[in-house]
């Protein structure tokens, strides 16, 4: 999960240096080179998305051409903002529309869809905090009271039927943090 946040945050990074350079007036090619560039020195030549480009652009100069190189880097990162945005890119070349304006929109739209997502995620980490930590304390009281009140706790573990009515409560915890810990993950918002 967080190897994909950063690829997502990298991409977005990447599609505003693509739709700059193209504002400008340069080609897809020259906008995937300048994004190379501008990602190399703000990213990192480590990042993700730094060497796909950079795979992209040695099959340019190769003549693969353009849209099968975008298709092949969307295809290996199994992203669907990235396949979106490849398509769009695609298409606006194809149909040689005002191509700065389509990657324009397509930005704000990822844009503002990752943004929300990382809302999302912020409230959704602040419960699963407060989760885990409600989840604790039927355990500190356990410790407490077998502590400080062990003639209480043999009560309930010291005989057949406490053990047993014990051991329901335990498996009724256990699912109830298993359901609480899978209504918190954060799944394709």
């Amino acid at each position: 999960n967080k190897y994909r946040k950063r690829m997502s945050l990298d991409f977005k990074d990447m599609m505003i240096s693509i739709y700059s350079s193209l504002s400008a007036g340069a080609t897809v090619e020259q906008s995937l080179k300048r994004a190379l560039e501008d990602g190399g020195r703000s990213l990192g030549k480590k990042s993700r998305m730094v060497l796909e480009l950079e795979l992209v652009c040695r099959k340019m100069e190769r003549n693969v051409p353009v849209n099968q190189c975008l298709e092949e880097m969307a295809a290996r990162c199994q992203d669907n903002d990235i396949e979106n945005f490849v398509q769009i890119l695609i298409l606006g070349k194809k149909q040689g529309s005002n191509l700065a304006l389509l990657v324009r929109d397509s930005v704000e739209k990822i844009q503002k869809r990752i943004e929300t997502t990382y809302e999302i995620e912020g409230l959704i980490g602040a419960k699963r905090n407060e989760f885990l930590f409600m989840c604790g304390i039927p355990a500190g009281i356990i410790v407490y009271m077998r502590i400080f009140s062990s003639e209480f706790m043999s009560v309930l573990y010291g005989n057949v039927m406490g053990a047993l009515l014990m051991t329901v409560c335990l498996g009724c915890y256990v699912s109830a943090f298993y359901l609480g810990m899978t209504i918190l993950k954060l799944k394709d918002v």
